[in-house]
């Protein structure tokens, strides 16, 4: 059996990945293709896919920083959903980025919400009570109401204001 692997997505994968993330988010909660392409050449944001047997079965979009590294999305192409290849592509980027790993996610109102957050729990990340709100990501959209989710433990309220100021002035600006 080939092992898994966690790699650098090439350009030439990009219109599969964007599909599945379509597929797997609200539309407010993504860029429009062409924003979201023109991010594979910024300097602090990275596309990996995870492989297994040679298969791509996954993806996570991220940006990174000096201390830390920001997860914009985590998904798994829809008929490998249910092997455990989101928990698989966490634990790769966590072994692989050493650093804090920051993430969004929606409040605890439903049954999905409760049971995302409880995945990042079973996957090392705890929940900060500071109250955020993602940037629109198309012009137009309304700030989403959201939550940090931060692996290696809680972060401080200096280290929040941190985190949002680079927020709102690298990632949100596209």
């Amino acid at each position: 059996m080939k092992s898994s692997v966690l790699r650098e997505m090439k350009k030439e994968e990009f219109n599969d990945f964007f599909k599945i993330l379509e597929s797997s988010f609200p539309a407010k909660e993504y860029r429009s293709y062409e924003r979201q392409k023109e991010l594979l050449d910024h300097p602090h944001y990275d596309i990996e896919v995870y492989e297994e047997e040679e298969r791509i079965k996954g993806y996570i979009s991220s940006w990174k920083f000096k201390d830390f590294n920001f997860v914009e999305h985590l998904v798994v192409c829809p008929d490998t959903r249910g092997e455990g290849i989101g928990t698989k592509i966490l634990t790769s980027a966590r072994s692989k980025w050493i650093k804090r790993i920051y993430l969004e996610v929606e409040p605890p109102e439903d049954k999905i919400s409760r049971r995302r957050i409880a995945f990042y729990e079973r996957n090392g990340f705890e929940l900060n009570e500071y109250p955020y709100a993602q940037p629109p990501l198309m012009p137009g959209n309304a700030e989403i109401p959201l939550l940090i989710m931060t692996s290696q433990g809680k972060i401080t309220e200096e280290d929040f204001h941190e985190f949002k100021r680079k927020m709102k002035g690298v990632v949100y600006i596209y």
